[in-house]
C-alpha cells in the first residue's frame, strides 16, 4: 500500500474497531458452519478446509493490521503504522482467492452437473491468476519495497490508484459471476417459485460483499495515483472481509436451521395436543403420531443426511429432462 496521509486518532479507533468487530463476525460464522456439520452428522469436504486455512492467513492479516492501528494510537508512530499496514495488505489476495474457492468448492459438492463444474473450474483458474499478479503489484509497488512506508527512504512506486481500481473491478465481476451461477442452476429446478426464491436468496447475501467493494473503491479513490484514503479503505475493507466469511458460510447452515424448525414443531404439536386432551397429560401414543406427522415433512432431508456428507439435501432432486439438457 502507498503512502499515505496520517489519519487523526478517532479515525484510527474507528478502524480498530471495525477490525475487532468483523474478525469476531468471521469467527462466528466459521464456527457455526462446523456447529452446523457436526451437528447434522455432514462429512467435511475440501471447501471446509479451504474456509479454515483463509480464516488462519485472515487472522494473521488482521493482528498486522490491529498491531499497526494500536501502534499508532499509543506511540503516535507513523512510520509502524504504514509499514504493517503494508504487510496487512499483501495477504489481502490469498484471503480474498481463498474464499472464493471454499464458495466454488462448496458449490461443487451441490450441483453436479458437467457445465457448472466446467465452468466453476473456470472461474477458480481465474482467481488464481487474479491472486498471483495481485499480490506481487501489492509487494512491489514501490522500488525499494522500504519506500512504501517510509517516504524518507529514496524511491519510486507504481501507479497504484490505477491498479487498485482495475484489480477491485475484476474483483468485483468475479463475486457477480460466483453469486450468479447457483441462483441459474436454482432457477432450473422444478418447484415453486417462492421456494426457488428463498433457496437463491440464501446464496445471494453475497451481493452485500459487492455492495462493501463498490463502496469501498469509491471511497477511496483519490486523484493522487500513489494516495488512497487509508481509513475509508480499512474501513469498508473489514466490512466487505466480514460479509465475505457469513456469505461463504450462510448455505451451510441450512441442516442446522431446518432440523431446529422440525423440533420446535414437533415440541408446539406435543403441547397442543397435551392442552386439547384436557387433562395436561401426555398422551404418548398420540405425541408420537403427531411427531411421525410432522417429521414426514423432513423425510427427504433426513435420508439425504445418509448419502456420505453430500450437501444436495439443501436442494430438491433436479429431474432427469433437466440433467439431459444440462
Amino acid at each position: 500500500m502507498p503512502a499515505v496521509q496520517i489519519m487523526p486518532m478517532w479515525q484510527a479507533s474507528a478502524m480498530r474497531d471495525t477490525g475487532i468487530a468483523f474478525i469476531t463476525l468471521a469467527t462466528v460464522s466459521v464456527t457455526l458452519r462446523f456447529i452446523a456439520k457436526i451437528g447434522c452428522k455432514i462429512s467435511l469436504g475440501a471447501d471446509d478446509w479451504w474456509i479454515l486455512a483463509t480464516l488462519a492467513i485472515f487472522y494473521l492479516e488482521q493482528f498486522m493490521q490491529l498491531y499497526s492501528i494500536v501502534a499508532y494510537i499509543n506511540h503516535d508512530d507513523a512510520v509502524a503504522l504504514l509499514k504493517y499496514m503494508y504487510i496487512s495488505a499483501c495477504f489481502y489476495y490469498a484471503v480474498h482467492t481463498g474464499l472464493r474457492i471454499t464458495i466454488l468448492a462448496f458449490y461443487r459438492r451441490i450441483f453436479t452437473t458437467p457445465w457448472f463444474h466446467r465452468w466453476s473450474m473456470v472461474v477458480i483458474v481465474i482467481c488464481v491468476l487474479w491472486f498471483i499478479p495481485g499480490t506481487f503489484v501489492e509487494i512491489f509497488t514501490c522500488n525499494p519495497p522500504e519506500h512504501d512506508w517510509n517516504p524518507a527512504v529514496p524511491g519510486t512506486c507504481l501507479n497504484y490508484m490505477l491498479f487498485y481500481v482495475i484489480f477491485m473491478s475484476i474483483e468485483i465481476v468475479l463475486d457477480a459471476v460466483i453469486i450468479a451461477m447457483p441462483i441459474y442452476e436454482i432457477s432450473k429446478l422444478q418447484m415453486p417459485t417462492g421456494r426457488k426464491f428463498g433457496i437463491a436468496s440464501v446464496f445471494a447475501v453475497g451481493i452485500f460483499v459487492i455492495v462493501t467493494a463498490v463502496i469501498r473503491v469509491v471511497l477511496t479513490y483519490t486523484s493522487n495515483p500513489v494516495t488512497l484514503d487509508m481509513y475509508s479503505d480499512v474501513v469498508w475493507y473489514n466490512m466487505n472481509d466480514g460479509a465475505a466469511f457469513l456469505g461463504a458460510c450462510m448455505p451451510t447452515y441450512l441442516p442446522m436451521v431446518m432440523a431446529a424448525k422440525r423440533k420446535v414443531l414437533e415440541y408446539g404439536n406435543s403441547i397442543r395436543f397435551r392442552l386439547s386432551s384436557g387433562t395436561g397429560r401426555s398422551d404418548t401414543n398420540g405425541v408420537a403420531k403427531i411427531k411421525d406427522s410432522v417429521s414426514s415433512r423432513g423425510r427427504k432431508l433426513d435420508q439425504k443426511f445418509d448419502d456420505e456428507g453430500s450437501e444436495v439435501y439443501i436442494l430438491p432432486t433436479v429431474s432427469p429432462r433437466r440433467d439431459l439438457d444440462t
